[in-house]
């Protein structure tokens, strides 16, 4: 392989011009927060579920908009499954192929920028909604707990077709994604990364290191390439 392809480039020079970007993309403006757009009582049932998960009130997160707290929340869910998960030190991946591939001099193609990842992550889907889908996960840790297992075993086992159907059409899930959001985080995202894969691959035997999601059903990756 004589180059890696992954959605973005990512070097120690860049990560954390990065990190910040994404912070601040996940902040409220002044002025909005959950109170403002919760119900009383949809307010309260977010608050309980930080509680029960993080510790401490929505009070701790309140500039922090769901995008920003739901990476922490699968962490969180994937450390009750596998306690010799360590976030800080774990290392994605994506991010081991670009710095093995980075020591051994070769070169490493982004397909996206950060700031394309940031309009996909912060506003594929209204705020209430992204809001309404964070409660639904703090009020059904064990489903999230039980899925996260199922998904890890259609990985080990290579099934794309698992994947798919528990990500995507899960009928058992209660917090299924939205259509608008699957396409933005999907499908939008392979069909503009398919206009330059082929000419990237035609200039230099490559490897495409990208989400798994990004290779399932007919809107991903190998079908489409197929």
């Amino acid at each position: 392989v004589d180059q890696i392809v992954g959605e973005v480039e990512v070097s120690p020079e860049t990560l954390q011009e990065m990190q910040l970007k994404i912070m601040k993309a996940g902040q409220f403006a002044v002025g909005d927060g959950y109170k403002k757009m919760l119900s009383a009582e949809e307010y309260k049932r977010l608050d309980r579920g930080m509680r029960d998960l993080f510790k401490v009130g929505i009070s701790n997160f309140e500039k922090m908009k769901p995008g920003l707290i739901s990476p922490m929340y699968s962490q969180i869910i994937y450390s009750m499954v596998d306690s010799t998960f360590n976030p800080a030190t774990h290392e994605s991946i994506d991010f081991y192929l670009q710095r093995i591939t980075r020591e051994a001099g070769k070169p490493i193609i982004g397909l996206e920028t950060i700031d394309d990842q940031i309009v996909a992550i912060y506003e594929s889907e209204s705020l209430k909604r992204q809001t309404e889908n964070l409660i639904c996960g703090l009020e059904n840790v064990e489903l999230s707990k039980e899925a996260i297992i199922l998904l890890n075993q259609y990985y080990k086992g290579g099934s794309l077709s698992g994947i798919c159907a528990l990500s995507f059409n899960n009928e058992k899930g209660p917090c299924p994604p939205s259509e608008r959001q699957i396409k933005a985080l999907n499908e939008d995202r392979n069909n503009k990364w398919l206009k330059e894969l082929p000419l990237i691959k035609k200039e230099k035997s490559s490897l495409v290191a990208v989400g798994v999601l990004h290779l399932t059903g007919k809107e991903g990756l190998l079908y489409q390439l197929y």
